[in-house]
């Protein structure tokens, strides 16, 4: 494992950067400073430069052309801010590993400084600078990405064997970004799902100092294997080193939620959100499990923040709004939740499964005020979205369905979501214990235990059947049962994982298959989507690869 850098004999030169043919992009919401900058960069020789004077003409222009480097200001008026434009031109791969993101403020403060981390920009300059501190930070970070080409393209293609060989090549040449080329290999090797490997490599990064990433990311590895009590470990050390590492509080709770302590869960994210308020998904996660744990004053604090941090967010969701109005209604504040749908509807008029979601939680709300006329009407436009929505409703938004059509007196069609949703779901065990939460809230938890248990069994059954067939070389037989449950079952990440292998066991035995070969590809995107820390992905992925070849 190549980790350690060569000794040169040769005296230190600076390297020569040219920055002229650097795309960048200024963003900064006062006129005067874009112009300064730009007379700045066009002294050092720059010819692409663009400018943006708010947050949303910044993704726009982020959206059309590729950037080397962005300079935006924190700070930008009324709409997105610079951490909002950094979080969403990385959500939506505007920018990627080698581009220069440089948060620009004249701001220092802790709630500015803790929210731009949470997206990690590549460097801040305090306002004012002058050309020559500009200068300076530029090449500097030039001269540190300029190594990535290569990784970057093998990374958009998911190669993740290839990311980690050209890691390899780099760290032997005393590379300026030693630590970002550690962290692309140690990304690639979780990406790839060889988490034995992942733990060595991080172990051993870990001998060359204290670096918080690296233990971060171990704690990952022994989560992601189920060593949950090394994780805890960890994680509060990390903490307890440093308490202004956020992300160890979410994975923090993370293992706590694991392992069954809600409340200790719950602890551990109101301790993070007074450190970094702003940050919208760590709201939302303190927010459901306050309500899991019925402290309805923290949940709706929480999902308050979410729905007015969302407002020029890229995670803006309808679940934040249905989660608060649910919680308000369970607060005897039926009222308000229907306002807070209200403004929902206005927020997400062209989502339909938003529309779905929103019908669904106004019912609830009705119901709750005993308008027993007025949620009739509105279970008729439930229905209606239902059937014209173009795809299918996320679990949540389905599982809410099936809790208002039980409680509508529909059993029928509750169950039936239910059976589904727990055979795509049959081994998280979270997502079953919030189905038993809906069982034991309509007081027919027995009952439910029993659709829980019979709706496990079906699809253990029907995977062991067709495991079976692969193990005693049935293969025709293993291929037709396995196409049956990816068609059935097309969200079950384990069926989608065998029925790949059972169709690579039978193009091992009668050579590649172009229509074969296309399935399997399909079944192993569909669970990287679903999980992409699955155990037997990488193992499957170059057993594909394979056969790939020789067609």
């Amino acid at each position: 494992m190549a980790i350690t850098q060569k000794n040169s004999s040769l005296p230190s030169l600076a390297p020569y950067v040219d920055l002229k043919k650097k795309k960048i992009l200024i963003v900064d919401d006062f006129t005067s400073f874009r112009s300064t900058v730009k007379r700045m960069l066009q002294v050092l020789g720059l010819m692409h430069i663009d400018e943006a004077s708010d947050g949303e003409e910044a993704i726009s222009k982020l959206s059309k052309r590729k950037y080397d480097i962005v300079l935006c200001d924190y700070n930008l008026g009324p709409g997105k801010d610079g951490q909002q434009v950094l979080e969403e031109a990385r959500g939506r791969e505007y920018i990627d590993y080698s581009t220069i993101f440089i948060m620009a403020t004249a701001e220092n403060t802790m709630y500015m400084l803790m929210g731009a981390l949470e997206y990690q920009p590549d460097a801040y300059l305090v306002k004012p600078f002058n050309r020559e501190i500009l200068e300076r930070r530029l090449k500097e970070w030039v001269n540190k990405k300029d190594n990535l080409k290569d990784i970057e393209k093998a990374i958009e293609k998911k190669d993740h064997e290839t990311v980690i060989s050209l890691c390899d090549q780099i760290l032997g040449s005393n590379p300026k970004n030693l630590s970002q080329i550690l962290q692309l290999k140690g990304e690639a090797l979780l990406m790839k799902g060889d988490h034995s490997e992942a733990g060595i490599f991080y172990e051993k990064v870990l001998t060359m100092g204290n670096l918080p990433w690296a233990a971060l990311n171990l704690g990952k590895v022994r989560f992601f294997t189920g060593n949950y009590e090394a994780a805890k470990e960890i994680f509060e050390g990390i903490i307890a080193q440093n308490d202004k590492i956020v992300f160890a509080y979410d994975w923090l709770a993370k293992v706590h939620q694991k392992m069954g302590n809600l409340q200790a869960a719950q602890e551990v994210l109101e301790k993070a959100v007074l450190i970094s308020p702003k940050a919208i998904l760590r709201q939302k996660a303190l927010g459901d499990i306050a309500y899991k744990n019925k402290d309805l004053v923290v949940a709706e604090k929480s999902f308050r923040e979410a729905v007015e941090q969302g407002k020029h967010s890229f995670f803006k969701s309808p679940s934040d709004f249905t989660s608060l109005a649910k919680v308000l209604v369970d607060n005897d504040n039926p009222e308000e939740s229907l306002n807070v749908l209200n403004n929902a509807g206005k927020e997400f008029t062209k989502n339909p499964d938003a529309l779905l979601q929103i019908a669904i939680t106004e019912m609830r709300t009705l119901q709750k005020m005993n308008r027993e006329e007025d949620a009739k009407k509105v279970m008729e436009k439930v229905s209606k979205l239902s059937s014209e929505l173009p795809g299918k409703p996320s679990s949540d938004t389905e599982l809410d369905l099936a809790r208002m059509l039980l409680l509508a007196g529909d059993e029928a069609g509750g169950n039936a979501i239910i059976r589904r949703l727990i055979q795509n779901n049959h081994e998280d065990e979270e997502f079953i214990a919030n189905v038993g939460m809906i069982f034991k809230e309509l007081n027919i938890e027995d009952k439910g235990q029993e659709i829980i248990a019979l709706a496990r069994d079906e699809v253990i059954i029907l995977n062991n059947d067709g495991v079976s067939q692969v193990k005693e070389g049935n293969l025709y037989k293993a291929i037709e049962l396995f196409e049956k449950a990816v068609g059935r079952l097309p969200d079950n990440k384990i069926i989608c994982a065998n029925a790949a292998q059972a169709y690579m066991a039978f193009m091992k035995k009668n050579g590649s298959d172009p229509q074969l070969l296309k399935k399997t590809r399909e079944c192993l995107d569909r669970v990287t989507q679903l999980d992409p820390s699955y155990k037997n992905l990488n193992v499957l992925m170059t057993r594909y690869k394979e056969l790939e070849m020789e067609a």
